[in-house]
């Protein structure tokens, strides 16, 4: 009986350690190899720890792969960042207009080369130094420190400064989302600590600590994945947008706006444009009231513009259906070009 017992004992554990071991080759054959269309699933090669930010691209770094488009096809990825983790660092001593670009995931552009992106198309046909940080899972909170660090630095004529629905929830210590728990090497979230009016920190629990630890640093692609993905479930179960109330929306709301505030005693007198790749109706009037309320500029129809192109069979977005492919980049530089160039002076 006790043979029969560690023999079953050994079988599974041998059974595990293969899989284990199939689901590693498998998993380098996709990432490594063939790409397999979603680099977004190895943070580890591009993400560094930041003691003021959290988390950071890596600077003066780059990576050849492949991403697929919203219908499987292929298409080649050149990532390249430069100094201080850029994508675009242009000449700060140019007599050229300078635009400091800052966003999230989506200005982080990990589906397309650096001369696709929205920005890099922008500085093309406007003649203007760009100097363009995306950091994916970035919130506002983050967004306006790296603001502040660069700032002195650029000296921009105009900020152009990208947003997502989920950085309106997860700005809020109260109540904030799990997004940037999934790739976070240091196992906290910054947000708004709207008691104390100023920066604050929320914390993962020690079992997600532990995971997410696991996950920066470990060399397997198969722990990495799973890791990830428990992260993912466990986050989702918790702060998913299913389960997002009004009330959760309307604290995020609040610290939101207290938050531009602040930003706005920050770049003086430096025009600010705002634009969000989420239009529902919470999301784009909470950036319209932030805009008004600081005298700040909101670019709005940007995403209904791309959905009517859509339904006349163009392709905007990548597999993931979230992230822009290098038609949706192109679809937005024109959007925005067209803005700067009738409204801004361009």
């Amino acid at each position: 009986m006790k043979n029969k017992v560690l023999l079953n004992s050994f079988l599974l554990l041998s059974t595990l350690l293969l899989l284990a071991i199939v689901s590693e080759v498998l998993l380098i054959l996709r990432w490594d190899i063939l790409g397999g269309g979603l680099r977004r699933s190895r943070y580890p090669d591009w993400i560094a720890a930041d003691s003021e930010l959290m988390w950071i691209p890596k600077a003066n770094t780059s990576f050849d792969y492949s991403q697929k488009d919203g219908d499987g096809s292929s298409y080649p990825v050149h990532y390249q960042t430069g100094l201080y983790g850029f994508r675009q660092w242009g000449n700060p001593q140019s007599p050229r207009k300078k635009i400091l670009v800052i966003g999230d995931s989506n200005t982080h552009a990990l589906e397309v080369s650096n001369d696709k992106t929205y920005y890099h198309l922008m500085a093309q046909k406007l003649d203007v130094e760009i100097f363009a940080l995306g950091v994916s899972a970035y919130n506002t909170v983050q967004e306006r420190l790296a603001l502040k660090r660069f700032l002195p630095m650029i000296k921009p004529d105009l900020i152009l400064w990208q947003f997502n629905a989920n950085d309106l929830y997860s700005n809020d210590c109260r109540d904030p989302a799990g997004l940037g728990f999934i790739h976070n090497p240091v196992g906290k979230l910054l947000c708004w600590d709207i008691q104390k009016n100023q920066v604050g920190f929320y914390e993962q629990k020690h079992f997600l600590l532990w995971l997410t630890h696991l996950k920066m640093t470990t060399p397997s692609r198969f722990i990495y994945w799973l890791a990830t993905r428990t992260l993912s479930l466990q986050i989702k179960s918790n702060y998913g947008h299913s389960t997002i109330a009004q009330a959760r929306l309307d604290r995020g709301k609040e610290s939101t706006l207290v938050l531009f505030r602040e930003i706005k005693k920050e770049v003086g007198n430096i025009p600010v444009y705002l634009f969000s790749n989420d239009e529902t109706p919470f999301y784009a009037q909470t950036l319209k009231q932030a805009a008004e309320q600081n005298g700040f500029y909101f670019i709005s129809g940007i995403m209904p513009e791309l959905e009517r192109r859509e339904k006349q069979g163009e392709n905007f977005y990548a597999l993931d259906h979230f992230h822009l492919n290098e038609n949706g980049h192109a679809g937005l530089a024109d959007f925005l070009i067209k803005h700067f160039q009738s409204r801004a002076g361009f």
